[in-house]
């Protein structure tokens, strides 16, 4: 029976897999002609002479095989249709049919129109009902909104569109405070596309949405009627909103900031508060599910409440039939987390099954949640919280009871929490590794330690904490202080962990192959489990092991050269990997800077160069250590980023133009830069070095007489300007150079030429003259270039020359980072938004 139902949830995935990626028809016959076979390899369980007692038993087991069978066609049709209905948008069909109605070039207009709709639309009034809670942070006011009619036209159906409203007063702001979900909302928008990831292994936020059945995001430009008519299922979630934040609000005024933000989200699931560093060194180390609430916290949070009902007057059904009741209003106060979800459908299922006194079985239970969520939305299925949360309490229940006794030890209770921690630990590294591209070494011996004391102490005191102070503050003073003092002291050692050098591994996305290749290796493990072969079980987790360490090692073994240009917006950050790994050279830092907001206006997470894009990037290419970060020159769009890199990656040096910092930021942060022992150095014209694979030469400036320049009125006279070979394929990194610069240069190095040319300066006017294109004759031309930046840039003359060199040009604010593959005797150009590849020999 749990065989069975197994293989029925291997295919059902499968299926699924096939109907989200829109594959082919011959994928499903071939799941379910699997389906048979698997019948015919099970036959002899099937047959039973006439006589035989158990000849019932066939007829069930029959049934039950067609009946999944024909399960398995409902939900080829089911999602099908679900799919298929999450891909129309009635607001792409409004505008299209509104603006060519008829007409003999009607659809080749619809087309030019639905290219203009994607990346951006004219304002437009819109008006719908709220569907989501408010989230009000700083001057950024977000909500989905389900739009009902544009431009006073009614929608042939209603769309929820992703609104983002930055107000202008904090009297604008203050219409929010009192908007609930299900009240009415009408404003003048400008109508875009998401933004879809811009550089590999960043957050897709266009897929997201879509995955929502949102397709369009709209940024307010006029504000106008708020009228509140929330329904009576819209009344119940804003009861429950308002419940969470009194509860928020309660531990804010119960331990310090830090710590009331960890309260929040080990009991309600809430992050906003949640320092930034403390959750990237949850999620470093791997003990983030700490935080995140899963099957623990509910378990903890029913075997509390059932310990507390046991002592009253009460029979085993009532106390069941409580506990029933509070799991919803726990998932609602938790924000609907699919974590929590999971968890409370089946503790629910448990519970009916415990007051009827039905046999039941853990494993069946979770197959059901599991249908049933997907059922709600299929896309969960891609979320790493939704993989996590499955995986781990699949291998929980099947691979744990059959593991524990093999291992070594007199204490049993010990045997099951290092049995506990190890398979979650090896189901849920391929997931973490695929979605977040790294994992720590010292994760499993951290759980060891850290879940039994969170799930004694941490959790079950923020919960009991928070709830004994709304009737009397005063009286827990002392151990509201004494928890926050011991995990204040808890933190100061994981922060003395997370700054050693190997506590975490950029490992990079794995590749297909291997993910498979670890699954094998995990069933396997749970095989030998069950049949009690303790040396296999040893011989495959060596195995398992030896595959966490090939991964990162894979980047040794590549004898292509990579360089990406990222799209970090208007400015620069160039990463170049060297054939082999041999180096790893970091150009340029990029930066945005930030303009003044009051203090009401200024949200709680502001976007940062280094940490948000470069870094994320370093680690998705499993980077753990950039050997040579080179800074063209020190304005913010260039150096800017090194606010979120230095402390989180290993850097080897920092290379920097023959002239003294200009401004207070250069100073503060060349300073931090030598006080974390990394070596600085001044490098000019001449300067060289490299190996067989990858040479560098600087180009420009020259040294200054009497060492390096003290002053200057234009910090572009002394950027940096380096020649770079990668096999045969090379390459001019020019920075902000202005045209003197390049004179100097084609005077100095009259052999000068290159296959790839980094436009100038962003494209700027000042730049790219045509006796500097007339001479490198590039094959490539690459400007990195914020979108609709104000500057104008890249230039229209600039961008005539260049086509009149012959010279294609890939921009990052049309095609995302850019990235070019280097084999020996040739090169490709992949732009992250463009599928095609340009193969240039």
């Amino acid at each position: 029976m749990l065989e069975l139902a197994t293989y029925f949830i291997v295919l059902f995935t499968l299926q699924l897999m096939v109907i989200l990626q829109g594959g082919s028809s011959w994928w499903f016959n071939l799941i379910w002609a699997s389906f048979f076979v698997a019948l015919f390899l099970g036959r002899d369980k099937l047959y039973y002479p006439p006589d035989h007692p158990h000849v019932k038993l066939r007829r069930q087991n029959i049934r039950l095989w067609l009946g999944l069978f024909i399960l398995l066609i409902f939900f080829n049709l089911y999602f099908s249709i679900y799919v298929a209905t999450q891909h129309q948008s009635a607001i792409t069909s409004f505008f299209t049919g509104q603006v060519f109605k008829g007409g003999s070039a009607w659809e080749e207009k619809r087309l030019d129109h639905m290219a203009h709709i994607n990346q951006r639309h004219e304002h437009v009034t819109l008006k719908g009902t709220i569907r989501s809670a408010v989230d009000i942070d700083g001057n950024r006011v977000r909500f989905d909104l389900k739009v009902e009619t544009i431009n006073g036209s009614p929608l042939s159906q209603a769309e929820k569109v992703a609104v983002t409203h930055f107000v202008r007063t904090l009297k604008e702001r203050e219409r929010y405070i009192e908007v609930q979900r299900g009240d009415e909302w009408e404003g003048v928008v400008e109508l875009t596309r998401a933004q879809p990831a811009r550089n590999p292994g960043a957050f897709d936020y266009r897929r997201y949405l879509q995955q929502r059945g949102i397709h369009y995001t709209a940024y307010v430009r006029d504000l106008g009627n708020i009228r509140s008519r929330p329904g009576v299922v819209d009344q119940l979630l804003n009861r429950a909103d308002q419940y969470r934040l009194k509860w928020i609000g309660q531990t804010e005024a119960l331990f310090g900031e830090q710590t009331a933000s960890i309260v929040q989200a080990m009991t309600v699931g809430y992050r906003d508060e949640l320092d930034r560093q403390v959750l990237e060194m949850y999620q470093q180390l791997g003990i983030v599910h700490l935080l995140a609430i899963s099957g623990l916290h509910v378990g903890i949070v029913l075997g509390c409440l059932y310990l507390l009902l046991s002592r009253l007057p009460l029979t085993r059904e009532t106390i069941y039939l409580i506990l029933f009741l509070v799991i919803p209003v726990y998932i609602m106060l938790s924000g609907w987390q699919v974590s929590v979800v999971r968890a409370g459908l089946m503790a629910m299922a448990v519970l009916i099954c415990f007051f009827f006194r039905l046999r039941h079985h853990s494993l069946v239970g979770l197959y059901v949640v599991y249908i049933l969520i997907l059922m709600v939305n299929p896309y969960y299925l891609y979320h790493a919280g939704f993989q996590l949360s499955f995986a781990t309490t699949f291998a929980l229940i099947t691979v744990v009871p059959k593991l524990y006794p093999l291992l070594p030890g007199k204490s049993e209770r010990l045997q099951q929490a290092v049995a506990v921690a190890v398979v979650a630990q090896a189901v849920s590294l391929p997931v973490v590794m695929y979605h977040f591209y790294s994992f720590s070494p010292l994760a499993l011996l951290i759980n060891l330690i850290l879940v039994p004391l969170y799930s004694v102490v941490y959790i079950p005191g923020a919960f009991g904490l928070t709830l004994v102070s709304f009737f009397s503050l005063d009286l827990i003073r002392l151990p509201a202080w004494a928890y926050e003092e011991s995990l204040n002291l808890l933190h100061r050692g994981l922060e003395w962990l997370y700054r050693l050098p190997w506590a975490t591994v950029n490992t990079g996305q794995p590749g297909w192959w291997w993910l498979i290749l670890a699954f094998v290796l995990l069933v396997i493990l749970g095989r030998c489990a069950e049949l009690r072969q303790k040396g296999a079980v040893g011989l495959v987790l060596a195995c398992f092991s030896c595959l966490l360490v090939l991964q990162p090692l894979l980047p040794y073994l590549d004898r292509q050269g990579y360089v990406m240009v990222l799209d970090v917006g208007q400015g620069d950050a160039i990463v170049i990997e060297a054939p082999y790994r041999r180096e790893v050279v970091l150009i340029d830092l990029g930066g945005q800077l930030a303009f003044y907001q009051e203090e009401w206006q200024r949200p709680s997470r502001t976007f940062e160069t280094g940490r948000d894009v470069i870094l994320p990037y370093l680690r998705y290419r499993g980077i753990n250590q950039v050997d040579k970060v080179i800074v063209s020159h020190g304005h913010y769009d260039h150096f800017g980023g090194i606010q979120g890199l230095l402390g989180h990656i290993s850097i080897g040096m920092v290379l920097y133009p023959p002239v003294m910092p200009q401004s207070d930021f250069e100073r503060l942060w060349l300073t931090r830069i030598q006080e974390k022992g990394i070596p600085l150095y001044h490098v000019s014209k001449q300067d060289h070095w490299g190996n067989n694979e990858i040479q560098f030469l600087v180009l420009h400036p020259p040294l200054p007489q009497g060492g390096l320049a003290k002053q200057t009125h234009n910090l572009h006279d002394y950027n940096l300007v380096l020649w770079n070979k990668i096999y045969d394929t090379t390459f001019i990194w020019t920075g902000d150079v202005e045209e003197p610069g390049e004179y100097q240069m084609l005077d100095a190095f009259p052999w000068l030429q290159a296959d790839v040319l980094k436009v100038a300066h962003h494209g700027s006017h000042t730049s790219t003259s045509e006796p500097w294109l007339a001479q490198i004759k590039p094959q490539v031309s690459v400007v990195s270039v914020g979108g609709n930046n104000r500057y104008g840039h890249p230039d229209r003359e600039v961008i005539r020359r260049l086509a009149e060199s012959g010279a294609p040009l890939f921009r990052t604010d049309h095609h995302g980072g850019i990235l070019i593959v280097i084999r020996p005797g040739q090169y490709s150009v992949v732009p992250t938004l463009q599928a095609d590849r340009e193969q240039v020999q």
